[in-house]
């Protein structure tokens, strides 16, 4: 690659990138959200309304602001406390959003976000594909046999 130079395009998209880097360096030294310039998440470079979005976009394939407001009003209703658990969900620490009719069960309620529910991560990794109702009588099975071998 001797003697070539850069073209004036490749230039301008060099610089870009510089000043992108460096505004994301400013807004993580600042604490700032790397997205919307809010207060981000303690040890994390998002926001909590940026993370959610980023949540539903993963489990519904659409994720705006409104979607996040409405699931973290959601969360809050709820006391935020896992349905199966009762931990305290935290968001950017434990909080996952969870299909309640699984996706890979039930494709119509996908995209749906009236279908997600928030969980711990432990709950909802336990969870798999299971309705809540499958789910619970599962934890109850699991109970029932572990007391009657002690």
């Amino acid at each position: 690659w001797q003697g070539y130079s850069k073209t004036k395009r490749e230039r301008n998209h060099d610089k870009l990138n510089e000043d992108k880097r460096r505004k994301y360096a400013e807004k993580k030294l600042n604490g700032s959200c790397h997205s919307c310039s809010n207060r981000a998440l303690e040890g994390r470079t998002r926001c909590a309304i940026c993370t959610v979005a980023g949540l539903c976009q993963q489990a519904t394939g659409k994720g705006t602001r409104k979607d996040a407001k409405y699931l973290i009003e959601k969360l809050d209703k709820k006391g935020s406390k896992c349905p199966y658990t009762g931990d305290l969900i935290e968001i950017g620490k434990n909080a996952e959003l969870d299909h309640i009719y699984p996706k890979s069960r039930f494709p119509k309620f996908a995209g749906d976000i009236e279908n997600l529910e928030w969980t711990s991560s432990r709950a909802n990794k336990a969870k798999l594909d299971m309705t809540k109702e499958e789910f619970i009588e599962f934890c109850r099975l699991v109970a029932d046999y572990a007391r009657s071998e002690n």
